[in-house]
């Protein structure tokens, strides 16, 4: 949760700064559902945003369970 509401706060700044960042987060893709209803269908934005979300689950997933892994749980 708090990475999503970092990457919100992150792509509504108007800071030049995070311009080459921001069509990278996911929160800018996570929307990309309304481009299937556009009169023509913008097909290569849509794979855009799909592969672009895909790493992030990767990503995200990867580390979550490389941290999971490193903790000393015994039963």
């Amino acid at each position: 949760m708090a990475i999503i509401i970092l990457f919100t706060i992150i792509g509504t700044l108007d800071v030049r700064i995070f311009d080459h960042v921001r069509p990278f987060l996911f929160t800018t893709h996570m929307a990309a559902w309304r481009s299937f209803f556009e009169v023509p269908f913008p097909e290569a934005a849509i794979w855009k945003s799909v592969l672009i979300l895909l790493v992030h689950n990767v990503v995200l997933i990867g580390v979550s369970i490389f941290q999971f892994n490193k903790k000393d749980i015994t039963a």
